[in-house]
């Protein structure tokens, strides 16, 4: 199989949906693969964004309601009570582009710090 790189993975967003959804927040559950781990103190900070914005940037979900991206959302919209949260959803993606997407938003983040 070839591997998706990381331009394609990220390009591949601006096609997933034309809206956000609102999901009910007990109805995703975070990517088993994930490798990126969010320290308390990290989710607290993301908590206090949220308070102070608002919710600016949805959750990115598989169809069936793995997260792809926004893990600390997920963990801060827990600890903040929210019920409801925006999600953008991959729509048919592969196990093998999910994966893709994912190591490409954790590099991105990565090289970011």
């Amino acid at each position: 199989m070839n591997r998706i790189g990381r331009r394609t993975a990220i390009a591949m967003l601006l096609i997933v949906a034309f809206a956000v959804e609102t999901w009910p927040i007990d109805r995703l559950r975070p990517y088993e693969r994930n490798s990126r781990r969010h320290a308390p103190e990290q989710i607290e900070q993301i908590a206090a964004s949220i308070r102070q914005w608002g919710w600016t940037m949805p959750i990115l979900a598989a169809d069936d309601g793995t997260v792809l991206a926004g893990h600390g959302r997920l963990a801060a919209g827990k600890l903040l009570g929210f019920t409801e949260v925006p999600v953008i959803v991959a729509l048919g993606w592969t196990e093998q582009q999910k994966r893709a997407y994912v190591i490409a938003d954790n590099r991105l983040t990565d090289a970011s710090d």
